[in-house]
């Protein structure tokens, strides 16, 4: 059990420096006054969160390099709305 833990996590740690980082940089870069650019803290514990809980979902995003910047559009364009 010790261990899908530890992998699990990793992979939700490696979710968040692969996915969430660079979306977060295209966000800051072209709308410095979004909520996620203001409240970096909070935003990322939200993210945190939900990349924890979808992470099975998510994986696939981390496999596919196609599907991961398809993800990284997505999410800096939801965040923009």
């Amino acid at each position: 059990m010790e261990i899908f833990i530890a992998v699990y996590m990793g992979g939700v740690a490696t979710a968040m420096w692969a996915l969430y980082y660079p979306a977060w940089k295209i966000i800051k870069s072209v709308n410095p006054n979004n909520l996620l650019v203001i409240r970096p803290f909070i935003s990322f514990f939200v993210v945190l969160f939900f990349f924890t809980i979808f992470f099975p979902v998510i994986v696939f995003a981390l496999i596919f390099p196609t599907k991961a910047r398809r993800f990284i559009e997505g999410f800096a364009k939801g965040a923009e709305e």
